[in-house]
Formats: structure tokens, sequence, C-alpha cells
């Protein structure tokens, strides 16, 4: 998913010519920019390390990218459970992630 690409910041281009970022315009408010910021991150930090990413078809990830953008911007709570519950992410791999609300 990221082969090839700058591994000091998110692959964005890389995903909207992949088809698989779940944003199709630019951020209108500082609350969106915000919430595009998070979910490039922690998207990024997926895709990096862990392997069950890795590993998906460019529609399972779409899908989980199109899950993670809801979580963020439902809220923290939403996103932990996401990161729980859905994607099945380690403990460790969880806290790399953690969001404060």
């Amino acid at each position: 998913m990221t082969s090839g690409i700058n591994q000091d910041r998110p692959p964005v281009e890389a995903w909207q010519a992949q088809g698989i970022y779940p944003f199709h315009r630019e951020a209108e408010t500082p609350v969106e920019l915000l919430e595009r910021q998070l979910f490039d991150q922690v998207a990024w930090l997926l895709s990096r390390f862990h392997a069950g990413c890795r590993a998906l078809a460019p529609a399972a990830v779409s899908l989980q990218f199109r899950l993670l953008r809801q979580a963020v911007e439902c809220g923290p709570e939403e996103l932990q459970s996401l990161l729980t519950e859905v994607l099945d992410l380690p403990h460790e791999e969880r806290r790399a992630v953690h969001v404060r609300a």
C-alpha cells in the first residue's frame, strides 16, 4: 500500500491515485482540516505497521479507510472502538494512535 513512497509522511497522493482515499474535496473548515490530518496520520500508521492492513486488496483498504474516516469524524471514542473491535489492532499499536479528546 505504501511501497516506493516517502515514509516520513502519509502517502495521500498515492492513496488518491489508487482510488482508496475517502476525501474527494479540500477541507473547507479548520475542523475538517484537523479531522483530515488525524485521518492521514492514523491511516498511515495502520498501513505501515499493521500486517493485516498491508495484505488487503484495494477494495478492502478503501472500506477500512471509509470506516476510519467516519470514526475520526465521530470522535475519539469511536476511533478507539474501530481500532479495537473492527481492525483488531493489538494494544501496543492502539497506543501508538491513541487520541485524546
